[in-house]
């Protein structure tokens, strides 16, 4: 285990197999990931975590994240802990940012870019948007789009007609919702499209 992080993992594609944690508390692959950290391409099987029922900090892939975890796939099982929901098994908090992971997040904020064509082309016609075709952004292309989207929020700029937005309480909670991203194209243009789902902490009781 690696209780501190903060550099790159490039896993380069190859699987890390049979990998067993004992304990009682904080257990996974890596500690906390920090803001600079970054993991990516990195297969874990076989692995498991074996704690005390009241442990908590569990993580196959990482306990906590504050950087970005890209195309990484866990397979594996945690036996014991506390009833804290975990974070899909990869890891328990995220305050980061995960791309492209198996299995997909189920609790906790998380980001991630839908890469299945048809389910943007299924939510575009559904919301009735006009689009030519539909595209995959890349992470380099989300740069800069929280800060965009919260100087929006906090600004006067006018809304769409018959839209309401409740900008504070957006800005105020901003850090707990789902960020999913898609991209279509229009006119020669590329557009990326953002669906935000609030999460609640009360979901984890």
């Amino acid at each position: 285990m690696i209780p501190s992080f903060e550099r790159r993992f490039d896993g380069s594609g190859f699987t890390l197999s049979t990998l067993t944690l004992r304990g009682d508390c904080f257990l996974g692959l890596f500690g906390v990931l920090w803001k600079e950290a970054v993991v990516e391409r990195l297969q874990i099987d076989k692995a498991g975590i074996v704690a005390g029922n009241s442990a908590t900090g569990l993580g196959l892939l990482a306990v906590e994240n504050w950087g970005r975890i890209t195309d990484c796939r866990v397979v594996g099982e945690i036996t014991g802990g506390s009833k804290d929901k975990k974070y899909a098994g990869i890891l328990e908090r995220n305050s980061g940012t995960i791309m492209n992971c198996e299995p997909i997040a189920n609790a906790g904020p998380y980001t991630t870019i839908i890469t299945d064509p048809e389910a943007t082309r299924w939510f575009l016609k559904y919301e009735g948007i006009h689009f030519d075709d539909v595209w995959i952004p890349a992470e380099k292309d989300l740069e800069g789009l929280d800060d965009a989207l919260m100087a929006f929020l906090d600004s006067d700029t006018p809304l769409p007609p018959n839209t309401w937005v409740d900008r504070q309480s957006i800005i105020t909670d901003f850090r707990q919702y789902h960020r999913e991203y898609a991209g279509y194209t229009k006119s020669g243009g590329k557009y990326i499209i953002c669906l935000m789902h609030l999460y609640d902490d009360r979901d984890s009781a």
